[in-house]
This record gives C-alpha cells, structure tokens and sequence, in this order.
C-alpha cells in the first residue's frame, strides 16, 4: 500500500492541475445597443431580437459552463427625452437584465433620458451594477467607474465609460467628462489585480480606436455600443480587442475565453486566418508565374513573405486566448414563454411600439 503513495499523489496532482485549467475558462455574454427594445423588431425580413429570446440564448450558454453577462450601454430608452410609458418599459429592461443576472452594464446616452437617479435607483432594485468612469455631478462621480468580478478562480476586471457631455438637461452639474483618460485611469488601476481588464464603452468607434490606442496593454477586450450597425468581428489595432454589440438588442455577443495561459490574448481563429490566406496566395502567386504578370508577381511575394512571418509568429505560440461568435435572435430562437407574455402586456402584438422597423 506504501508504494502506491507516489502514484496516488501524482494522479491527485494531475487531476488538480485540470480542475485548475477548467476554472480558466469563461464564456463572456454581451449585448448592447437595446435602445429600449421589448421585442423583436417589426422588420419584414427575419424579424429579430426581443428580451424573450435573449433569455432563452443566456439560459442555454448557462447549461454549457461558465458564463458572465455583460451590456456595453444604451440599453434603456429609445429616444433622449422619456415619458411615463417609456420609463415604464426602461423599468422592465433593467429588471429582465437583473433577472438575466447581467452582471454590468455602461451608461449610455439612451440609458439617461430620464436623468441619473432614475437609472441608479431602477438599476438598484433590478440588482444590476452600472458603471461609468466619467459621468459626474459637480465634480463627483454619479456611478462606480469599475468593478471586479469573481467567476470561479477568475477574477474580471471592468470598467464602464460613456461619450462626453457638456451638460444633461435638466440635471443641473451632471457632465460627461472626456472618457479616454477616465477609462484608462480606471484600467490602470485594476492592473495585477485582476485576469482581464474589460472596458464596457457606450462610444463611437472612433473613440474607441482611440482608447485602444492609448490603453495599451492594460485593457486586453473593449464592447462597444453607440455605432450600433458596425460589424460584429474582433478587430485588434493595438493590443486591445474591439467588439461592437450589436444593434437594437438583435444579437447576443459570446466570446469564449481560455485563460490558462500566459501574456496577450491572441483570437484562436487568427492562426486558421492566416494559414487560409497563405494558400490563397501561393495559388495567386502560381497563377501569376504561369501568366508571366510580373507587375503582379513583386506585391504579391511580398505579401506572402509578411503573411509567412505572420504564421511563424503564431504557430506554436501558446497564451491567452478568445474566440468570438454572434447569436442572433431570429425566428429560429424560441422565445421564453412566460417573459413573452409579460412583454406583450406593455407592447401587445400589433401595437406601433411593437412593429416599428
């Protein structure tokens, strides 16, 4: 029995060191870009979207493992100015968001057509985090700008920011200060701390390119909302990852990560890119000889030889990495009963609200 001590540890070892590579792993959820939505939109073509079948795409990635829900902003209202009917349905939102377990959400400018203390005091009692690193009152700051996230042995740090604002009607002091160096400063200060810093931000892709660009490597994924049509893709620039969020709530974003192990998350689809390319060329490149296109020949060896250096750069290369793909909420996603029928109370079918492309 004493002999079979180091095997036995050794399989205990192993079998700890597996459980420790599982816990790495995480699938993050985010949507974005709502825009006060309920239900699918009233489209002629493939109508989608609608809180009903959100929920039956985050119950069903929840079966699978792991999952953290997040919204990148503009959520709530359609329009800047709100009524009762509107901050009726902004209340729905955010308590469906609450019951989706939405972990944070950004604050957008559609999410403060009914002023700050609406979305504080409704996003409370949904038990949803709202951050924003650069809305302030006479100074102070109106919401948490970050928040750190424990999902098994992950922690995931996040940050929220929103577009610059001179003024906010009828909230006297409340500004949007700019949101770049507020993000950073936030980002940076989650540094060592945390597994990954995310940066949910309600702002147009130029500023997002821009946030990228000064953040460096303390932000490793930025989800974006505000140019709400923008392809869905995970484009790097810098060392930061962009992801737009889609549009009037049509689509849920779902970006697997693996964070065993070490250094900047690479896209696990950027290896099978390049190889496909690769080939793509050799053959344009056979053609080109055979056809004697010497003008052709010189940009197009020259951009295999930087698609070659591409691949030997990732083949072989291990770290952190992600891989992205779009869910979107069409007529092929059955939507959750019972959250479909309290929607059709506030927008029943065949209503303006309902049908409007």
């Amino acid at each position: 029995m004493r002999r079979s001590t180091p095997m036995v540890a050794l399989v205990c070892l192993l079998f700890s060191l597996a459980a420790r590579a599982e816990e790495k792993k995480l699938t993050v959820l985010v949507t974005g870009d709502n825009r006060g939505e309920l239900s699918h939109c009233g489209c002629s073509h493939l109508p989608a979207g609608g809180l009903a079948r959100r929920k039956t795409v985050v119950d069903h990635a929840r079966a699978t493992g792991p999952v953290l829900l997040l919204d990148a902003g503009n959520a709530l209202f359609k329009e800047p100015a709100s009524d009762e009917a509107s901050k009726e349905k902004a209340r729905f939102i955010l308590e469906t968001m609450g019951e989706l377990q939405t972990a944070a959400m950004a604050v957008g400018p559609r999410d403060l057509s009914a002023g700050p203390e609406f979305l504080k005091s409704t996003a409370r009692k949904a038990n949803v985090k709202v951050l924003s690193a650069n809305l302030t009152r006479n100074g102070k700051k109106v919401f948490e700008p970050s928040t750190v996230l424990t999902q098994g042995a992950l922690r995931i740090g996040v940050v929220g920011v929103g577009p610059e604002l001179a003024s906010l009607a009828s909230q006297p002091g409340v500004v949007g200060t700019p949101p770049i160096p507020a993000a950073i400063a936030e980002a940076r200060k989650l540094a060592g701390k945390v597994d990954l810093v995310i940066v949910l931000a309600a702002l147009p892709l130029e500023e997002v390119l821009q946030l990228s660009k000064e953040a460096g490597d303390s932000v490793d994924l930025i989800f974006h909302s505000g140019d709400s049509k923008r392809p869905t893709v995970a484009r790097r620039d810098y060392s930061s990852f962009l992801i737009a969020s889609g549009h009037r709530g049509q689509m849920v974003v779902s970006v697997a990560l693996d964070l065993s192990g070490e250094g900047p998350l690479m896209d696990g689809a950027e290896l099978a890119r390049a190889e496909q390319t690769l080939a793509l060329l050799e053959q344009q490149l056979a053609e080109a000889r055979q056809r004697n296109f010497q003008e052709s020949l010189k940009g197009l060896e020259e951009r295999e030889a930087q698609v070659r250096a591409t691949l030997e750069g990732l083949r072989g290369r291990e770290g952190r990495t992600l891989a992205l793909s779009t869910l979107p909420l069409g007529p092929g996603v059955a939507d959750d009963a019972a959250l479909k029928a309290r929607v059709e109370k506030l927008e029943p079918p065949g209503g303006v609200a309902h049908d409007q492309p």
